[in-house]
């Protein structure tokens, strides 16, 4: 048996293999992703897709109709049916990653809205007005009817507008606000090429990963608001960038005779900071007063109890995105505030 001690390895880095294997198949195949996820994104939701996706140790399953739009279930989307539409449109918030779909406010007003209101989400992880542009342009060129859009913009579609290059990206994580955070750009590339399948190596690294992506991204693509430094070095860029392209996408559904509304939302550190009338929100309620577009400010909605009561309930911890009460309170600030022509339940 002295001899053979070196099966008990062996059968470890078999097991580590097979469960590396096995993980796997939660790998995001129902998206066809760009080469730069800083870019504005040329990824998509494939149609008719149903796998489960893993985030760090959050699994969810991700389903999506025919138009390439995440659903309750895989289902035809008609181009013309008889009953109203909504259209969502929007980043990752919007499409509600690391939960199922029941749980995000687009599930929740698929089931609150009136009887005969059907709800198309468009929100997408990455995108910024330009992609809702080109979106909701291929829609109608497709002959794809639907009677009113909401736009939920993000804070980070302003860094994204942009344009910065990724070590630029990477730098302002390292030196954001005195935070040493050690670049790893190198080291992740190098664990997912020779570690990819490897349960016991690669989960925990891609847990970290997150846990550091989640915190130190959502900092950096909000810092704009509220540091006049990096507001005039790219946010003031960005946002120029973000209100040309929804000027163009007002006046496309103006011609169309859709109605618009905007809706802006605070990150945690808004909260935090008690930030409530930032220039964000500032800018895009100006905006939309000038296009005779309506807004809606989720901010008291999201912050009615102490900042980090809210922080801790309304959103997931070590993250950004919304968390399922965040999503449910989300809807039903929407639902008090949207058009009367969509009606609610």
């Amino acid at each position: 048996m002295k001899h053979l001690w070196w099966i008990i390895p062996l059968l470890l880095l078999a097991a580590d293999l097979v469960a590396g294997l096995r993980l796997s198949n939660f790998e995001p195949r129902c998206y066809v992703l760009g080469n730069n996820p800083l870019s504005p994104p040329s990824h998509q939701l494939l149609p008719s897709c149903d796998m489960p996706i893993r985030m760090a140790f959050r699994v969810f399953p991700l389903r999506s109709n025919s138009l390439g739009m995440r659903d309750g279930q895989i289902r035809e989307a008609l181009p013309s049916p008889p009953h109203r539409r909504l259209l969502l449109l929007g980043d990752s918030f919007t499409e509600g990653i690391a939960l199922p779909w029941e749980e995000t406010f687009a599930g929740i007003l698929s089931s609150r809205l009136a009887p005969g209101t059907e709800v198309l989400n468009a929100g997408l992880a990455g995108s910024l007005p330009s992609v809702y542009l080109t979106r909701v342009q291929e829609l109608l060129r497709e002959g794809v009817r639907f009677d009113e859009a909401l736009v939920l913009l993000d804070t980070s579609d302003v860094f994204e507008a942009a344009k910065l290059p990724v070590d630029q990206f990477e730098y302002g994580r390292r030196t954001f606000r005195g935070r040493v955070v050690i670049s790893y750009v190198r080291v992740r590339e190098w664990v997912c090429h020779f570690f990819r399948y490897s349960c016991l190596v690669f989960v925990p690294f891609q847990y970290i990963s997150w846990m550091r992506d989640a915190v130190n991204t959502g900092l950096v693509l909000s810092a704009w608001i509220s540091d006049d430094g990096l507001y005039h070095a790219w946010g003031e860029k960005g946002l120029s960038v973000c209100a040309a392209d929804m000027e163009q996408l007002s006046k496309i559904l103006l011609e169309a005779k859709i109605p618009l509304t905007i809706a802006v939302y605070p990150y945690p550190q808004q909260i935090h900071e008690r930030d409530f009338d930032s220039r964000y929100i500032r800018f895009w309620r100006e905006w939309a007063s000038k296009q005779g577009v309506k807004f809606i400010d989720l901010t008291p909605a999201l912050a009615d109890m102490g900042p980090e009561e809210s922080i801790r309930t309304y959103y997931l911890p070590i993250d950004f995105h919304f968390s399922a009460e965040g999503h449910a309170r989300v809807a039903k600030a929407l639902l008090e505030n949207m058009s009367q022509g969509t009606g609610a339940q």
